[in-house]
């Protein structure tokens, strides 16, 4: 097979591995930030930083291996994007502190017209 067939192949299916261990509860991710604040995430000796740009449609993720960086195919980028942003939303939410973010509602009526 040629070199650059085998390459796509194996990047889908290295990309795959990581969106269902994204997906997974059972995988431990380490959510963080870098030295310029972009959020990481970390599993063993893979690490996904995501690039915020002023377009969120156009956000770019950085997957490294060993700290080598790894490249894949658009699509399979664009489905471990969202997988990442998926896996950073469910650690937020799970790091809910009521105490502070929560604000009480309270009910204002007004008084009938007489």
């Amino acid at each position: 097979m040629f070199p650059i067939i085998r390459s796509r192949l194996d990047s889908r299916t290295l990309c795959r591995t990581l969106r269902s261990s994204l997906a997974s509860p059972d995988e431990t991710w380490e959510v963080g930030a870098d030295d310029n604040g972009h959020p990481t995430l970390s599993n063993a000796n893979f690490r996904i930083v995501l690039v915020p740009r002023t377009l969120r449609l156009l956000d770019a993720i950085h997957v490294y291996g060993d700290d080598a960086e790894i490249w894949f195919p658009l699509l399979s980028r664009i489905r471990l994007r969202a997988a990442a942003r998926v896996r950073l939303i469910h650690n937020a939410t799970e790091n809910w502190k009521d105490s502070k973010l929560k604000k009480t509602r309270t009910r204002r009526r007004t008084k009938p017209a007489a």
